[in-house]
């Protein structure tokens, strides 16, 4: 399964030094990565004494757990770590813990940089967890094939003025932690001045990569949404908006029961979870209530409605970009089979009841599809008359997957065509040297490397461009369905030879939409530079950089 992770973008989601965790202060604090830099400002670190301590963690890898024996629980972690150089608080963290009869306690990716690895600790009757330091939490791949130990160790915080830094204390032989009646795990110092706390950190080479402190671990028994055994899985097209731009569409799973319809694959990022949702009396809408579990990765999921904060601002970052609704209603087509989205409504999953996702959903329908339609033109994706430059000309476009009902294309029967002025471009490997034979159609994102090439975070088409002399490229997409061959309208780029500078379409304009260079919505542009999207009635959107005067 995928990990969706958390975005920490607001000052609401980033608590620095000095609030909840730490005490009252509103200052931003930065953390000195450098242990040697640290030391130094503690009265001189002791290079051979560090290298000692390193050279002894290192001895201990072997003896570092691969996957433990015991019974396993997950838990809800909220602490104090490092993200980058800042310190913040960061909360719906995912941990596995594993409990053996011997009195030992295994963690999981402790300090939950991505490692499949486990360090040990024990417990004693009173619920006393000890866990060992110079343990290798993971092997870091610096120089090839040559690994270097990050080790668990024990620091505290130091200040300088507004500088604040990790004094690692190689020596440390342990820390502890306290296993309370209720099933929680927490920091055994939480109730010190946050100066005097004693915390765990990763070190590789010298430098903290990682730490945590206020540890709070909550048992999470939750458990995901399960469809009933026994109902055969039907398949669904599901269409969507990519970064609310690009539109693209995949093959989900819907298990239905009576008045309840299950559906795995809604949320791209997390495939294989099933989110539930319930007919109203005349079934006219599918119903999906917010607050439903969605599994864990990195960080624990739940499923909610939301949409857009008219208020949301790049002015106030404390003003969230979304609000969240109880339920998202699903509009149910005549014949009772295939359901649309409100335009405003999101399927979000939220982490710690913070937004962390939004997918723009279009469309559910039965796949495979009883008869297509043209596919949806290509979005070219250049900036005004300017091609790409990489080394040389490249004209980039996105093909969306859906044609303009809004069902799901194989893009395994998906193409595109290129026209100059018009005319249809053969592509000749005198020209574009890794084709054997002359080519008028050329698959969906073809890369080579060389004149095509493909942004995958996207799924974004670019291709070499070697003639100077033309007014425009055209790009269609062609979808074939076995005899059957679908065209889509042709997306055009006018060159500098063209007095037009921009798409055209023939589509009533729905609306536009302003965002800063950032990302934020913003719902009254002021004097400044922003990219603007505009929303046509015939599927065509458009992006362009904008200055509002």
């Amino acid at each position: 399964m995928k990990q969706l992770y958390k975005i920490l973008f607001t000052s609401a989601l980033v608590l620095f030094m000095g609030l909840s965790s730490m005490g009252a202060t509103n200052q931003v604090f930065k953390h000195d990565l450098d242990v040697k830099t640290a030391k130094a400002r503690n009265y001189a670190a002791d290079k051979v004494r560090l290298n000692g301590a390193k050279a002894a963690a290192s001895s201990r890898a072997e003896s570092s757990t691969a996957d433990p024996a015991g019974e396993e629980k997950v838990y809800v972690t909220n602490w104090m770590q490092l993200f980058g150089t800042a310190i913040v608080d960061n909360t719906g963290l995912a941990h596995r813990v594993r409990f053996s009869t011997d009195g030992k306690v295994y963690f999981h990716d402790f300090f939950a940089i991505g490692n499949d690895n486990w360090i040990e600790g024990t417990i004693d009757e009173n619920g006393l967890i000890t866990i060992p330091t110079h343990q290798v939490v993971a092997q870091v791949e610096i120089i090839e094939d040559f690994f270097f130990d990050m080790t668990l160790e024990l620091s505290t915080f130091k200040m300088d003025e507004d500088y604040m830094y990790s004094d690692v204390d190689m020596e440390a032989e342990s820390f502890t932690l306290q296993l309370k009646d209720d099933g929680c795990i927490v920091s055994t110092d939480l109730n010190l001045p946050w100066e005097e706390r004693k915390y765990p950190v990763a070190v590789l080479r010298d430098k903290v990569q990682a730490l945590c402190g206020a540890i709070n671990m909550v048992p999470c028994t939750e458990k995901p949404v399960t469809p009933p055994a026994g109902i055969e899985p039907v398949e669904y097209s599901y269409s969507y908006y990519l970064q609310d731009v690009f539109a693209k569409a995949a093959v989900v799973k819907a298990v239905i029961d009576g008045d309840d319809v299950y559906f795995s694959g809604l949320c791209t990022s997390l495939p294989d979870i099933w989110v539930k949702g319930t007919y109203n009396d005349d079934h006219s809408k599918l119903v999906f209530k917010s607050g439903q579990y969605m599994d864990f990765g990195q960080y624990h999921h739940y499923f909610t409605a939301a949409h857009r904060n008219p208020d949301a601002s790049a002015d106030d970052p404390t003003i969230p970009n979304w609000i969240k609704d109880d339920e998202l209603e699903l509009n149910v087509a005549p014949d009772g089979k295939s359901f649309s989205f409100g335009y405003d409504r999101r399927f979000a999953v939220t982490i710690s009841d913070d937004v962390a996702m939004t997918m723009n959903s279009i469309k559910l329908t039965p796949y495979p599809v009883a008869e297509y339609a043209a596919p949806v033109k290509p979005l070219i994706t250049t900036n005004g008359s300017e091609l790409l430059w990489i080394e040389a000309d490249f004209l980039p476009f996105v093909q969306p997957n859906v044609d303009v009902n809004g069902n799901y294309l194989d893009v395994e029967n998906l193409s595109w065509r290129m026209y100059y002025d018009d005319e249809l471009f053969t592509f000749q490997p005198s020209e574009y040297q890794s084709l054997v034979n002359t080519e008028d159609e050329m698959p969906y994102c073809f890369d080579d490397r060389w004149d095509f090439l493909v942004y995958t975070d996207v799924m974004e088409q670019c291709v070499c461009i070697y003639r100077t002399e033309y007014k425009t490229i055209g790009v269609e997409s062609i979808y074939r369905d076995d005899d059957k061959c679908y065209v889509s309208d042709r997306a055009y780029f006018y060159g500098p030879s063209s007095s037009v500078n921009e798409v055209e379409t023939t589509g009533e304009l729905l609306g536009s939409e302003y965002y800063d260079l950032s990302g934020r919505k913003i719902s009254k542009p002021a004097p400044g530079l922003y990219i603007r999207i505009d929303r046509y009635a015939d599927g065509t959107v458009k992006t362009q950089k904008t200055r509002v005067m």
